[in-house]
C-alpha cells in the first residue's frame, strides 16, 4: 500500500474550500475549528472570515467569498493580497465542480487533523509550563484534552437533539444522494446513498458490465466523482463502451432498430379510444406479434401511459444514427466534462490480480497526485478479484472476506460501491433470478444494502429487453416478483433507454396518485 506523505497546505486548502462551498461541511466542522490550527496564514485569515459569516448567517460563503475578500483586503499585506487572489480564482473556476464532493470523507480527515493540531498545541503549551516550573498550568492544560476527545469523538448519542437536526439537515440537503435512475427503474429503490454497497446478480452473458457502467455514467451525470475499476475488460475496451454510450453512435452511419414502448389494447386492437395513434391491428390470430419490417404502417401507443388503461407491451422504431468518430467523440466527451465536471477515472487489472488492497493503494495514490476523491466505486467485477487472505482456502470463505471488505470499502469512504456477481449454473435457463441463484456463499446478501437481478429469455434478448428486479434491500421489503422492463441497444451502448413497472404489484404514479395495477 503507498504510504503517503501528510501535506499541511493539502488538507488545510481542501478544509477551507469544503468551508467555502458547503454548508452540510461548514455545520460539522466550523464550531470546532480554530485558524491556530492552519499552517498557512491566509488559509488562518480567510477561515476566520467564513467562521464570521457562518456564525451570523448559518450557511456557506459560497460565491460571497469574493464580496468578503473585497471588504478586508485592505487589512493584508500585498504578498497575502496575491496569494489569497490566486485562490479565490482558482476556486471561482472550480466552483460548480467543487459543490459536489464527498462530504463525509472530508468531515472524517478534517476532524483527524483538527485532532492531531489540538493535540500537537496542548503539548507544546504543557512542556512550556513544565520548563518554566508552572506546573498548575501544565495540568489544566494537559486535562484539556478531555475537551479535545470529546469533541473529535467517533462515539454520538443519537438521542441528542444535535444528533437529530443533523440526521434531519443532511436528509433534506440530499448530501448522501448519489444518483437515482430515471423513470420506472428509479421508483423500484430510489436513491442510491453513500455507505452503500449494492450488488446486480445475472447469469453469465446477461449485461452485468452494461448496467455496471449505466450506474457509474448516471452517477457521474449527478455530478459525482467516479472510480471505474475493470476485471475483465482492457482500459480501450470500457473506453470503447463508454464513447458509444455517451454519443449513440454506431460503427456505420445508417439505421437502427430501437425498442419502444408500445400499448397492449393497440396491438390487440382492443382500443377504441380516440387518442389512439392507428387503427391497425398488430397480433395476428394466436395474440403472436409479427416479424418487424420497415415498411409497415402501424404505430406504437403510449397516449394512456401511466394510467389504468394502459398495458404495458414493446414494438420498435427505427432511428437514424451518424458513424463513430475520433472528432465526435471527443467533441462530445469534453461537452460532457464541461456540464458534469472532470468526475471520471477508469483502472483495469487482469482478472485475479488484484484485490481491495490494491484498489486502496489507487485510491490513495489518486487522492495524493489529484484530489480525486470518489463518491462512487464500481467494481466489474467482485467474484474475480483476487482473494484478500491468500492462506485461506475454502472458497466459500474467501468470497465472504471479499464482500465484507468491500462493505467496509463503502463505509470508510463514505462512498457508493457497486459491483456484480455471476448467478449459479441453473440461473441460465431460468426465466427471473432469485436470491437462490447466488454463487459461492449465500452470505454475500448479508453485507449487501441493495441487489438488483437482471433476468432475460433468449427471446427478450432478441428483443432487446431486460427485466430488473430488487432481489434484496436492507431498508425496505424486496418483492422479486415486481420488475421493471429495460428497453436496450446495446449495440449502440444503450442499455436504459427507458423503462416501465411490471409484475404482480405493479405500481404506475399519475396525476391522480398511485394506482394498482393487477
Amino acid at each position: 500500500m503507498i504510504k503517503r506523505r501528510v501535506i499541511n497546505d493539502e488538507i488545510e486548502t481542501r478544509i477551507l474550500i469544503g468551508i467555502i462551498v458547503s454548508t452540510s461541511f461548514a455545520r460539522k466542522i466550523v464550531p470546532d475549528l480554530k485558524s491556530e490550527y492552519f499552517s498557512s496564514d491566509y488559509i488562518g485569515k480567510v477561515f476566520d472570515w467564513c467562521k464570521e459569516f457562518y456564525t451570523i448567517y448559518k450557511e456557506c460563503p459560497g460565491k460571497h467569498i469574493q464580496d468578503i475578500y473585497e471588504e478586508n483586503k485592505e487589512q493584508l499585506e500585498e504578498a497575502q493580497q496575491k496569494i489569497i487572489e490566486t485562490f479565490l480564482s482558482k476556486l471561482s473556476k472550480d466552483y460548480e465542480q467543487q459543490e459536489e464532493f464527498n462530504v463525509e470523507y472530508l468531515v472524517d480527515s478534517a476532524t483527524a487533523y483538527i485532532k492531531q493540531k489540538s493535540i500537537r498545541s496542548i503539548v507544546e503549551r504543557t512542556l512550556k509550563y513544565l520548563e518554566h516550573g508552572k506546573i498548575d498550568k501544565a495540568e489544566q492544560e494537559f486535562e484539556s484534552y478531555k475537551k479535545i476527545a470529546k469533541v473529535t469523538s467517533d462515539c454520538v448519542n443519537p438521542f441528542s437533539p444535535d444528533f437529530i437536526k443533523e440526521l434531519y439537515l443532511s436528509e433534506e440537503e440530499g448530501t448522501d444522494n448519489i444518483f437515482i435512475f430515471p423513470g420506472a427503474l428509479g421508483k423500484i429503490v430510489g436513491w442510491h446513498q453513500r455507505d452503500w454497497l449494492v450488488a446486480v446478480l445475472a447469469p453469465m452473458k446477461r449485461g452485468k458490465s452494461f448496467f455496471l457502467m449505466e450506474v457509474a455514467f448516471r452517477a457521474f451525470m449527478n455530478h459525482k466523482k467516479v472510480f471505474y475499476m475493470s476485471l475483465e475488460m482492457s482500459d480501450n475496451r470500457v473506453g470503447k463502451r463508454l464513447l458509444r454510450r455517451i454519443t449513440a453512435h454506431g460503427k456505420i452511419e445508417g439505421e437502427y432498430l430501437y425498442p419502444c414502448f408500445d400499448c397492449g389494447y393497440n396491438q390487440s386492437g382492443e382500443c377504441t379510444r380516440i387518442e389512439r395513434t392507428n387503427k391497425i391491428t398488430l397480433l395476428n390470430e394466436a395474440g403472436n406479434k409479427p416479424v418487424f419490417k420497415k415498411d409497415m404502417k402501424y404505430k406504437p401507443c403510449t397516449a394512456c401511459r401511466g394510467t389504468s388503461n394502459y398495458r404495458v407491451a414493446t414494438w420498435y422504431i427505427i432511428k437514424k444514427r451518424e458513424k463513430q468518430s475520433m472528432q465526435k467523440s471527443v467533441r462530445k466527451a469534453n461537452s460532457l466534462t464541461k456540464m458534469y465536471g472532470d468526475n471520471f477515472r477508469l483502472k483495469s487489472y487482469p482478472a485475479g490480480t488484484a484485490n481491495i488492497n490494491d484498489l486502496i493503494s489507487a485510491l490513495d495514490h489518486l487522492e495524493y497526485t489529484e484530489n480525486f476523491i470518489p463518491d462512487v466505486i464500481v467494481i466489474d467485477y467482485a467474484d474475480i478479484l483476487k482473494p484478500e487472505d491468500s492462506r485461506l482456502i475454502d472458497p466459500r470463505a474467501k468470497a465472504d472476506s471479499t464482500w465484507i471488505k468491500l462493505k467496509g470499502l463503502a463505509d470508510s469512504r463514505h462512498c457508493l460501491v457497486v459491483t456484480a456477481s455471476q448467478g449459479t449454473r441453473k440461473s441460465i435457463d431460468k426465466k427471473s433470478i432469485s436470491q437462490t441463484d447466488v454463487a459461492e456463499d449465500i452470505r454475500k446478501l448479508a453485507h449487501l444494502d441493495v441487489m438488483y437481478g437482471l433476468s432475460q429469455t433468449q427471446e427478450e434478448k432478441a428483443e432487446s429487453i431486460m427485466r430488473v428486479s430488487v432481489l434484496a434491500n436492507r431498508d425496505e421489503d424486496a418483492n422479486e416478483a415486481q420488475q421493471v422492463i429495460c428497453l436496450q441497444q446495446r449495440g449502440l451502448g444503450q442499455v436504459l433507454l427507458d423503462s416501465e413497472i411490471t409484475g404482480m404489484r405493479a405500481i404506475m404514479e399519475d396525476d391522480s396518485g398511485l394506482i394498482e395495477d393487477n
